[in-house]
């Protein structure tokens, strides 16, 4: 698995979301990796979150949804 650094410079020009915010979103990723079920993400603009929490959680649905 990638660090946190090295997976948010990945994805740092496809989404608005600050660094502190992923920080958050990577905390809570790995925290609940053992809970059953799968990730939905509503508002996805460029995809970047949603490259992000794929990436933390392989063995996991991502639904991802948007409207534009």
């Amino acid at each position: 698995m990638l660090t946190y650094n090295a997976l948010h410079d990945l994805v740092a020009d496809k989404t608005i979301v600050v660094r502190e915010a992923f920080r958050n979103l990577y905390d809570m990723a790995i925290r609940t990796s053992d809970v059953a079920g799968n990730l939905a993400e509503v508002g996805v603009f460029n995809g970047g979150s949603s490259y992000f929490l794929a990436s933390l959680a392989p063995h996991k649905t991502l639904y991802s949804f948007d409207t534009f």
